[in-house]
């Protein structure tokens, strides 16, 4: 089987490096493994129109909207990650710090089947506005996520 990347290349079930959840922290064996770009930041926002308009005005960013879409992506007009404005949950107290780590990978299920083979489970796949996405925990406890936004037919 043979799994699209973000970055145009394709791990393959031959070239793939069998890593459990507790050895990804150990950069000698995370470098040896695919390169999946990550392209994008989740930022839970209180007031996403706020935020959106804080980061254009003094960061650059270009903020897109799709109709229905409850995430405002704010694009990185002049290179580097991009930041996907969500809207905060109801517990979440302001300035309080989350950020989801988004990694671009184009079947989201065959690369959640892929991790859980080898050790790393992600939760339910969500559907959302043309795309699929997957969290989990990295070895840290910090927040990831794989999902096929980049590659919706709309942009």
């Amino acid at each position: 089987m043979s799994i699209p990347l973000a970055s145009g290349f394709t791990e393959t079930g031959d070239a793939r490096h069998r890593l459990g959840a507790r050895s990804m922290c150990n950069r000698s064996h995370w470098m040896k493994g695919p390169h999946v770009p990550l392209n994008r930041l989740v930022l839970y926002a209180q007031d996403v129109d706020e935020t959106a308009q804080f980061y254009e005005k003094h960061f650059g960013f270009k903020a897109k909207r799709l109709p229905g879409d409850r995430i405002v992506e704010l694009v990185a007009t002049g290179g580097g990650a991009n930041l996907m404005l969500h809207p905060a949950i109801k517990g979440q107290r302001p300035g309080q710090s989350s950020i989801k780590l988004v990694f671009d990978v184009e079947d989201v299920e065959a690369f959640c089947r892929r991790c859980a083979e080898e050790g790393l489970e992600f939760g339910p796949i969500h559907k959302a506005d043309g795309y699929l996405s997957a969290n989990a925990k990295d070895p840290c406890q910090n927040s990831i996520s794989v999902s096929s936004r980049a590659f919706r037919k709309d942009g």
